[in-house]
């Protein structure tokens, strides 16, 4: 959580540096999803992974994308219910490469779409206990993609599924 904190000031001062390397972001994901594994299989959750047969190379500042990626299916994980689904979606699309996270979780209420990367967001859950984060890991995703001249952008049916789209410029 500090580590967040401080990388988000850094960020909101504009004295964050990328340190850019060619990676190929199918092992990048096949990293995040082995993180995010044990968790998936304590709550019984249904995993789903699309990727490309081949390389998809793209320079970025790794150790950033990785908790991007992290801090979605962190989300997911958290607001799937137990024996639920979440899918994870690569495409190389040429000019850019676009990760997708879906889960069928509670879903975000429309009003709160619009303020969900803002700091400190946080929303009532219910159905999940009522689990909330700290509302730093979205803002802090939206800050690392911001720098890399990509977008973030969600898609959410209350009481279906949220996507979170990630498209970062190669």
């Amino acid at each position: 959580v500090i580590d967040d904190f401080v990388e988000l000031s850094e960020i909101e001062l504009g004295s964050a540096e990328l340190m850019r390397t060619e990676i190929d972001m199918r092992n990048l994901c096949g990293e995040v999803i082995d993180w995010a594994a044990p968790r998936m299989k304590d709550k019984k959750i249904e995993f789903i992974t699309t990727m490309p047969e081949i390389e998809s190379l793209i320079t970025l500042d790794r150790a950033r994308i990785v908790k991007v990626i992290q801090h979605l299916l962190d989300n997911a994980i958290k607001f799937v219910p137990k024996h639920g689904k979440i899918e994870l979606t690569l495409e190389e699309r040429g000019r850019d490469i676009a990760v997708y996270v879906k889960d069928n979780g509670p879903g975000i209420a429309p009003e709160n779409i619009e303020s969900i990367f803002e700091c400190f967001s946080k929303f009532e859950a219910p159905e999940c206990g009522g689990l909330t984060g700290l509302g730093l890991g979205l803002t802090l995703a939206k800050g690392i993609v911001d720098m890399h001249h990509g977008e973030i952008i969600v898609a959410s049916t209350p009481s279906k599924s949220t996507t979170f789209r990630v498209v970062i410029p190669k």
